[in-house]
C-alpha cells in the first residue's frame, strides 16, 4: 500500500538561533488570527485550475486515474484590512520548537537529521503544516523507525502525510515526541479546500468515496461526497497473515479474491520496503465507479469481478469496465451469458496462452459453453488459475429457453448424436435433438487431422474426409482459421437426413457418397440428395446402376473440363458409356476420381 507517511524526518537538537524569537512569535500570532477569521474577512486568491492528465489504471494495487478539476476560489473584498507581520518572509527556529499550527517552508530531506526549519504564514505558500505532536510510550530501548511509523499511522490526524520523530540521541535525552505533518503538495494557496480533503490511503474507512490525487504521487487521496461523482469507494479492509517474508502481489490478489466484497476491482496493499516492513498487514478493497456513480448507480452496484462468478449466475457484459467486471442480472429475464462452472487449470511455470485454455475448456467445461473467462498474462503472474465456462444466450434466454439448453458446442458432438443447425449461433453451436424424431444431421464420427504449422484450408479437410469419414457422410464440421490457432484439429463427419430421418430411415442409411463407390457396387439414384449421394442396392435384386470401374485421373492443374474426362473414360471405362466425374468444387478439394457405370 502506498504509505500515508511520505517522509521520515528525524529531529536533531541544536542551539537556539538568536534573534528569531520575535519573528516566530509574530508569524504565529498572524496564523492564529487567520485561523479564527470568518470567510468574509479573509482575502483569497483566484487561480486557473489545472487540466487533468489521464493516467492508465492497472488491474491490481493503487491506481492513478485522472485527477478531477478543482473548483476555482472566489475573490471577495475584505470588510477590514489584514495586516501582515514584519516577519512575512519567515523565521528560522529549532525543529524541536515546532508547535501545532506552524507552517514550514523548509525542504525537509528524508532519513537524515533535521536541525532547523523556517516557519511562515499559513495564508501563503508552505510545504508542511504541524497538525499535532504525540507523546509516545517511554520504552527502555530506542524503538526504531517502524515503531514511530506505527504510532503515527494510528494516532496522527488522517491528513498527515509525513512525521518527525526523535533520533536515538534525542531519545536518550528524554524526547518522546512524534510530530504529525501535513504536506501541501503545492496546494496551500492554489486549492486549500482540496488540500484539506486529502487523507492518507491507510486511513480509509468502509463506504468512503474518493478521487485519486495525482499531485501526491498516489500517497494521498481526495475524499469526496458519495452522492456526487467519485472514482473509487472503499468496500472494506482485510487483515492478511503476518508472514515472515513479504508475500508479493499474487498473495494479496488471492486474498482479495477470497475475502473482498465481490464488487471490488482494485486493491490497496502493503509495499515491501515502505509499509510491510513497518508492520502493515492491511488490504483495502476498492470499488471503481467507471463513470457510473451518478449516471447509473444501480448498475454500478450490480457490477462484480469476473473472477467471483458462481455457477448459474447470469450476466451482461459491462463495456465501461473493459471486461474486468460484469453486470449481474436476473436469470428469469434477458441475459447475455450464464456461468456454467469454473475449472482450475494446472499451475504451469509460464503463461500457457489462449490455446491451452481453449483445450482445457473443450475437455472439461459443460458442453453448452460457448465462451470463456480465462487468465490474462498479468493475472496469471498474480496466481490466477481459474477458467470460467460461459453459456451465451444468443437472444434465446426469454424467447426459447428450452432450445437454448439444447445448444451444445460443435466440438463436443459424439458419434450417433442427432442435431439441427442453430443459425442464431452462426454454427458455433448446434441443437441436440432426439434421433427417433426428425433431425437434420447425425454425427458419424470425428477424425483428428495432422498438426500442421499453418492453417491448411478447406480443401485439406475435404480431402481428409473423403479418405477417412464414414461413406454415408455428406457434410463436415472443421476448424476455422481462428480455432486452428487455438489448437483445434478435429473434423466431425455428418450424415444429412434429406428429410428421410422419419419418412424412410432405412433408405437413409443406404445413402453413400460418390467417392465411396467401388467396382461391383449396385446403386439407385437418390434425387432427394441432388446427386450428392446414391442409394446402395443389392445386385441380386432390382438396381439402376452398377459400377464397372473406378479410376483417378492424372491431372494436377485446374479443372480440365468435360472433353478431358470423355477422353479418360474412353480409355478406362471399356464399354460403359456412363460415368460420374468430379465437380468443379470437389476438384478443388482434391477429388480426381471417375466412376464408370452401366445400367442393367
Amino acid at each position: 500500500m502506498k504509505e500515508v507517511l511520505t517522509g521520515v524526518l528525524v529531529l536533531f537538537a541544536l542551539l537556539a538561533l538568536m534573534g528569531c524569537e520575535s519573528d516566530a512569535k509574530s508569524i504565529r500570532e498572524a496564523n492564529e488570527r487567520s485561523a479564527t477569521m470568518t470567510p468574509e474577512t479573509q482575502v483569497t486568491a483566484t487561480y486557473s485550475p489545472p487540466s487533468p492528465t489521464p493516467v492508465m489504471t492497472p488491474t491490481l494495487s493503487m491506481v492513478s486515474p485522472t485527477s478531477p478539476v478543482p473548483t476555482p476560489l472566489v475573490s471577495t473584498a475584505p470588510t477590514q484590512p489584514v495586516v501582515a507581520p514584519t516577519a512575512a518572509a519567515g523565521a528560522e527556529i529549532e525543529s524541536v520548537e515546532l508547535i501545532t499550527g506552524d507552517c514550514i517552508d523548509s525542504t525537509l530531506p528524508e532519513d537524515i537529521s533535521i536541525e532547523t526549519v523556517k516557519i511562515v504564514l499559513c495564508s501563503g505558500p508552505w510545504q508542511y503544516k504541524v497538525l499535532d505532536s504525540l507523546e509516545v510510550e517511554d520504552l527502555t530501548r530506542y524503538p526504531g523507525e517502524a515503531y514511530f511509523a506505527q504510532q503515527a499511522l494510528e494516532r496522527c490526524a488522517r491528513r498527515s502525510s509525513a512525521y518527525l520523530f526523535p533520533t536515538e540521541d534525542l531519545w536518550d535525552s528524554g524526547n518522546r515526541a512524534v510530530t504529525c505533518l501535513q504536506v501541501s503538495f503545492g496546494l496551500s494557496v492554489v486549492d486549500p479546500a482540496k488540500l484539506d480533503s486529502l487523507v492518507g490511503i491507510n486511513s480509509l474507512s468502509s463506504g468512503e468515496c474518493f478521487n485519486a490525487a495525482t499531485e501526491t504521487d498516489e500517497k494521498m487521496v481526495e475524499l469526496v461526497d458519495c452522492s456526487g461523482p467519485w472514482q473509487y469507494r472503499a468496500l472494506g479492509t482485510i487483515e492478511v497473515e503476518d508472514l515472515a517474508r513479504y508475500p508479493g502481489e499474487a498473495y494479496f490478489a488471492q486474498q482479495a479474491l477470497e475475502r473482498c466484497d465481490r464488487r471490488y476491482s482494485n486493491l490497496l496493499f502493503p509495499l515491501v520496503d515502505e509499509t510491510w516492513s513497518q508492520g502493515d498487514r492491511r488490504v483495502i478493497c476498492l470499488q471503481e465507479s467507471f463513470g457510473l456513480s451518478v449516471v447509473d448507480p444501480e448498475k454500478l452496484d450490480r457490477l462484480v469481478s469476473v473472477d467471483t462468478l458462481n455457477p448459474g449466475e447470469c450476466i451482461n457484459d459491462a463495456p465501461e469496465t473493459n471486461w474486468t467486471m460484469v453486470e449481474l442480472v436476473d436469470c428469469s429475464g434477458p441475459w447475455q451469458y450464464r456461468a456454467l462452472g469454473t475449472i482450475e487449470v494446472e499451475d504451469l511455470a509460464r503463461y500457457p496462452g489462449e490455446a491451452y485454455f481453449a483445450q482445457q475448456a473443450l475437455e472439461r467445461c459443460d458442453r453448452r459453453y460457448s465462451n470463456l473467462f480465462s487468465p490474462l498474462d498479468e493475472t496469471w503472474s498474480q496466481g490466477d488459475r481459474r477458467v470460467t465456462c460461459l453459456q451465451e444466450s444468443f437472444g434465446l434466454s426469454v424467447v426459447d429457453p428450452e432450445k437454448l439448453d439444447r445448444l451444445v458446442s460443435v466440438d463436443t458432438l459424439n458419434p450417433g448424436e442427432c442435431i439441427n443447425d442453430a443459425p442464431e449461433t452462426d454454427w458455433t453451436m448446434v441443437e441436440l435433438v432426439d434421433c427417433s424424431g426428425p433431425w437434420k444431421y447425425r454425427a458419424l464420427g470425428t477424425i483428428e487431422v495432422e498438426d500442421l504449422a499453418r492453417y491448411p484450408g478447406e480443401a485439406y479437410f475435404a480431402q481428409q474426409a473423403l479418405e477417412r469419414c464414414d461413406r454415408r457422410y455428406s457434410y463436415l464440421l472443421f476448424p476455422l482459421d481462428e480455432t486452428w490457432s487455438l489448437g483445434d484439429r478435429r473434423v466431425t463427419c455428418l450424415q444429412e437426413s434429406f428429410g428421410l430421418s422419419v419418412v424412410d430411415p432405412e433408405k437413409l442409411d443406404r445413402l453413400v457418397g460418390v467417392s465411396s463407390l467401388h467396382s461391383g457396387d449396385c446403386f439407385n439414384n437418390a434425387p432427394e440428395t441432388n446427386w450428392v449421394l446414391f442409394e446402395l442396392a443389392s445386385c441380386s435384386a432390382g438396381w439402376e446402376w452398377k459400377v464397372t470401374n473406378v479410376f483417378d485421373v492424372p491431372w494436377d492443374g485446374e479443372y480440365p473440363g468435360s472433353g478431358y474426362f470423355n477422353t479418360q473414360v474412353g480409355q478406362n471405362c471399356g464399354e460403359s458409356d456412363y460415368f460420374i466425374e468430379p465437380s468443379v468444387t470437389t476438384w478443388e478439394w482434391g477429388d480426381r476420381r471417375v466412376v464408370c457405370m452401366s445400367p442393367p
